[in-house]
């Protein structure tokens, strides 16, 4: 690839690692602008989507357009095909169903997550087929399903808090991190106050390890959801207001 392409993409991962979002999508979008101008070839189209996904994670964090990454991650998805590629054709339809969920496109968010299940089952990829998983959860928290949750992830908890307890497999969030809030979410609407505070205490154990703020962000809102289910609204609304400063500071 040229210099100024891998120039971007270096800039980028380092970006993303410590959670510059807005810096690391400008970098994307270059390196994308580099694509244009290079030979079409099998290498190219892949790292051409692997870019559009890493776009999606850096739009998410920045807080940016998610019906114009909508479009990116739908190019993305074309090319997959193209070349046959099932991985990232699964990979391609999860980002699209986080993107989907976000825009409260849930029956585009289930469809994505099961096309990604079905992909990730046939090529035998535990990564995207629990990836899949915490989509659909995500996909019941926000359609107001919160009793489908557990049996969703809790297969996979050990998997996700053990064996890959700081991964972010490719998404904003380390995903144990993500788990353990809908877990907690999903206890929390069903009143199960100690399950509850067990993922919530999991998930915030984690994000501390990490030291990301991104996670450090999320778990404070989980929090806040939390305790606004259990009635203890002043709490919740210091639990808000510390994942607001997180999120402005950074």
């Amino acid at each position: 690839m040229g210099k100024a392409v891998d120039y971007a993409l270096e800039a980028a991962d380092k970006s993303i690692n410590r959670s510059a979002f807005r810096e690391a999508s400008t970098f994307l979008r270059e390196a994308l602008r580099g694509f244009e101008h290079l030979p079409q070839t099998t290498e190219i189209v892949e790292k051409a989507i692997d870019v559009r996904l890493r776009l999606r994670v850096a739009e998410t964090g920045a807080r940016g357009g998610l019906k114009k990454i909508r479009v990116e991650l739908e190019k993305a998805a074309d090319m997959a095909r193209s070349i046959g590629d099932k991985e990232r054709m699964a990979k391609t339809a999860i980002h699209l169903g986080f993107t989907a969920g976000m825009l409260g496109d849930t029956p585009a968010a289930e469809s994505q997550a099961q096309l990604a299940h079905n992909l990730a089952l046939e090529i035998r990829n535990r990564y995207l087929l629990v990836e899949s998983r915490i989509l659909l959860a995500q996909t019941c928290s926000y359609a107001g399903k919160p009793g489908q949750i557990e049996s969703l992830l809790l297969p996979h908890m050990d998997y996700l808090t053990r064996d890959i307890r700081h991964e972010t497999m490719g998404q904003t969030m380390i995903r144990a991190v993500v788990a353990c809030a809908h877990m907690a979410i999903g206890a929390a609407f069903q009143d199960r106050s100690n399950e509850s505070a067990h993922w919530e205490q999991e998930g915030h154990a984690i994000a501390l390890e990490s030291g990301r703020p991104f996670d450090l962000m999320y778990m404070q809102f989980t929090s806040g959801v939390c305790l606004d289910l259990r009635g203890e609204f002043d709490a919740a609304t210091a639990a808000h207001e510390r994942s607001a400063a997180i999120a402005d500071a950074n």
